[in-house]
Formats: structure tokens, C-alpha cells, sequence
């Protein structure tokens, strides 16, 4: 009895500072004439939702609808301002990419691939590591979607299960968090749709000439290729394993042995994906809009003679994604509306103006990661993206190292509720809260070693400052 009471008077206090602070912003905080009544109510709308959010009170997509009516509610903006960012193209591109990733899993090429790279990588504790990020590698250039981290959780939890671990060994913790942030940090130079394809649009709303394409993301960050593999050796160190670790590389290839040859069906889907691969590829030459790649892909496997795709496929696409992608952007877009941008801008142009590169691009990231802290990754985007573009264009910088920047401190982790598919992982139980800071402080520091150290000079030499 007493821990059900417990829940609900903890329930009690997060409706209450939910509700409450919110309001005590809408009331305390000073206006003027540069920050303006309109503004505050934005504020107050937003820090609603984001603690709806951070509480979990609601499920995403609902608090993502609520954000979006509270503005026009509250005579922020008109209802058509608010749900302007819904007719995106990148809305619609995540809704066709997570259809893609369905019909894909009607075969077992996913699992098929995973276990031919772990076979070859897994004969020791860090090769296995390194095995989980080549998989998350491929993973996100196959299925460049945030709900790809739901499918290699699957993958994690099996390969624990398969190596007999149990909750909060050090193995099973390093393995866990490694597949989630070799996910997000191979982001760091793959197009993804909710990673900086995202912080490229909002820099495009302030940049409208701003052109970022497939290959300019690899090419612009390639620096960053090492990341997850240096977290990796990290964390054989940090995570040390409780018994020597038995290698289960043959344990993979008899998995891989028993699927038996390729289907027709797992031949069909990888032509498909190594043809949208192609055009990703090369649409910087042919001048296509890439986006048409992530469309055609799904639709071409309803096609006569290759019908991989179900029926379900379509019931099975979750609507949350493209919901939240929508709401985060129409955070970015009615704060500008409302004058939010320039208010931010002229808060922090001061301490920007004739830095350096490397002092830009630090107090860049100084003031994203700790923002993150309070926004969501998507919020941290659409709040920073545009009016820091803004100031990267007027001291002669391209908008592209805020897109860069701020993306990676999206990834800039302090608390697991700070990212959803980070809860998700945590929410499994196999590690303690002090466990998983030892892995997201260390990754962290290799992170901003990364930006200072190495992608400044290299975005310094390609012509980025």
C-alpha cells in the first residue's frame, strides 16, 4: 500500500510542477520591449509541453499535439502557423522511412547482416564493441530513421541473452549503451532525417540558400568517423568484465550457418536499399533531390514481381515520429514567428561576435549541451538552429557548423529522460544510474575533444570558417 501511495503522491508533484511552473513563468517573468507578452506566453507553452515530456504524462505524440494547440489557443500564433512545419517534405519523408523499415523486416536480411559482421569482429570483448558499431553503421544507412534504435535494442537485448548476462553486469551495460550511442554518433556523419537532416532544415529557415546534400554530410564529417570506436575502446575499460570474456564469434556463425542461404525476398529488399543507397550517393552529381530516394525505396517493394511489402506494414508504421518531428518544428517556427529567435540571438551575440573558430564552436556547444538538460534534442534544434545560423552567417561562418554543432549536443547526454530511445534503453534495468553516467560522461569528453581538437581545424581546412 504504502508504495502505491508513494507512486501517486509522486505523480501528484509532477502534475503540479507540470502545471505550476508554467504558470509561475507566465506571471513572474518581466516583460519589455525586446522580450514581449507573446513571447512569454511561447515560453510558457513550451515549458508546458517539454514537462509533459521530461514526466512522461502523456505519451509523445499526444504531448506533441498539445504543444501545437496551445499556441493558437493562446493567441500565440494562428492555428495555420502552428501546423505549417506538418506539410513539410521531411515529415512525409520520415513517415515513408519508417514504412521502408517495416517492410524490411519482413525478411531476416537485419539479422542476417548483424550476425555475418559480429562473426567477424566478435572474437574478444572489444571486438564484439566494435562489431555492434559496424552494425549500427549499416543499420543507419539502410534505415536512416530514429526508430532504427528499436530494432538493434532487440538485437542487444539477444546478444545479452546469448552471452548469458545478467542485470547490471559490466558487459551488459557496455554493450546496451554502445548500440544506442553508436547509433546516434554515427549520425554525427550520416543523413538522418531526425538527426541533422533536422538542424539543416531550421538553419535553412534562417539560411534559406543553405544546400547540404547526402555527401556533403559525409564528406563535412568524416572526422567524426572514430567517435563510436573510441568510445568503444572506453568502455572495455570502464566496463570491465566481471569473468574473462569467452568469445561468441563461433556462437554467431553457427547462427548465421543455420538461416541457410539468402531468400529471394532478402535478395529483392537488398537490391532495393543498395539502389537507394546509389542515388543517395550520387544525387550531389545527377542534381535529384535525395529526398525522392527515401520516398521511391518503400514503394518500389509493392511493385509486381518484388511485393515484399504487407498490408500491415502500413498499420504497423508508428505515427509518433513523424508527430514529433512536426511538433519540434513548429516550436522552431512559431518561436521565430514570435520573435523568440532574435530574443536568443541577442542574448548570446555578444559573447559570439569575433570569437575565434574554435572559441564559436565551443561556446556553441557549451550552451547546446547544456540546454539539453531541459529541452529534448528535437526542441534544442529548433529553438538554437535558426538565429545561431543567423550569427555564423553575419562573421562570415557557414550555417553548417551550427547544424553540425548542435546536433551533437543533442546527442550530449546528462540524464537518460533527456532522449527517449536513451529511456527506453535505460528503462530495461540492466544498469544503474551511476553506471550509465560513467558511460555518458565519457562519451561526452570524447565528443567535445572531437569538435575542439579535430573538427575545427578539418571544417578550418575544407572552408567551413
Amino acid at each position: 500500500m504504502s508504495g502505491k501511495a508513494d507512486s501517486k503522491n509522486m505523480l501528484g508533484l509532477k502534475w503540479a510542477a507540470t502545471i505550476c511552473l508554467p504558470i509561475l513563468l507566465a506571471i513572474v517573468l518581466p516583460t519589455s520591449e525586446t522580450f514581449t507578452p507573446t513571447m512569454r506566453t511561447y515560453m510558457a507553452c513550451t515549458l508546458f509541453g517539454i514537462l509533459l515530456f521530461m514526466f512522461e504524462l502523456f505519451p509523445g505524440a499526444i504531448v506533441g499535439i498539445i504543444i501545437c494547440m496551445s499556441y493558437p489557443i493562446f493567441h500565440v500564433c494562428s492555428l495555420k502557423q502552428a501546423l505549417a512545419p506538418w506539410c513539410e517534405p521531411v515529415v512525409f519523408i520520415c513517415i515513408a522511412i519508417l514504412l521502408l523499415m517495416e517492410e524490411v523486416q519482413n525478411t531476416p536480411i537485419l539479422k542476417r547482416m548483424s550476425y555475418w559482421i559480429i562473426s567477424k569482429t566478435g572474437g574478444s570483448y572489444l571486438g564484439l564493441l566494435i562489431g555492434i558499431v559496424l552494425i549500427d553503421i549499416v543499420i543507419n544507412f539502410v534505415i536512416p530513421a530514429g526508430s532504427n534504435a528499436y530494432i538493434m535494442m532487440a538485437f542487444a537485448l539477444a546478444l545479452i541473452k546469448a552471452l548469458d548476462l545478467e542485470y547490471f553486469n559490466p558487459m551488459a551495460v557496455s554493450i546496451l549503451l554502445i548500440t544506442i550511442f553508436g547509433l546516434r554518433e554515427s549520425n554525427d556523419w550520416i543523413y538522418g532525417v531526425q538527426a541533422i537532416g533536422t538542424s539543416v532544415a531550421y538553419c535553412q529557415a534562417t539560411v534559406p540558400d543553405l544546400s547540404v546534400g547526402f555527401i556533403d554530410i559525409i564528406l563535412d564529417n568524416l572526422i567524426f568517423i572514430p567517435i563510436p570506436f573510441v568510445v568503444a575502446f572506453l568502455y572495455t575499460k570502464i566496463f570491465k568484465p566481471e569473468t574473462p570474456f569467452k568469445g561468441g564469434k563461433e556462437y554467431f556463425k553457427t547462427e548465421l550457418k543455420n538461416m541457410g542461404p539468402m531468400t529471394t525476398d532478402e535478395k529483392k529488399v537488398a537490391a532495393v536499399l543498395i539502389l537507394m543507397l546509389l542515388y543517395l550517393f550520387t544525387s550531389k552529381w545527377t542534381g535529384f533531390d535525395m529526398n525522392f530516394g527515401f520516398i521511391v525505396a518503400p514503394l518500389l517493394l509493392w511493385l509486381p514481381g518484388i511485393r515484399v511489402a504487407k498490408s500491415e506494414n502500413l498499420g504497423n508504421v508508428k505515427i509518433a515520429p513523424p508527430i514529433l518531428l512536426a511538433t519540434t518544428m513548429s516550436i522552431g517556427t512559431v518561436g521565430a514567428a514570435t520573435g523568440v529567435g532574435d530574443w536568443v540571438s541577442g542574448m548570446v551575440t555578444p559573447y559570439l561576435t569575433g570569437s575565434s573558430p574554435f572559441l564559436f564552436t565551443g561556446m556553441v556547444w557549451i550552451i547546446g549541451v547544456i540546454s539539453n538538460i531541459f529541452l529534448t534534442p528535437a526542441a534544442l534544434q529548433a529553438m538554437f538552429c535558426g538565429p545561431l545560423a543567423a550569427i555564423a552567417v553575419d562573421l562570415g561562418y557557414s550555417a553548417k557548423v551550427i547544424a553540425y554543432t548542435i546536433y551533437h549536443c543533442g546527442n550530449q547526454i546528462f540524464f537518460p529522460y533527456e532522449t527517449n530511445t536513451i529511456l527506453v534503453y535505460f528503462s530495461l534495468g540492466f544498469m544503474t544510474m551511476k553506471q550509465f553516467f560513467k558511460g555518458a560522461l565519457s562519451k561526452m569528453a570524447v565528443d567535445l575533444l572531437f569538435v575542439l581538437c579535430l573538427a575545427v581545424p578539418y571544417w578550418m581546412f575544407i572552408g567551413l570558417f
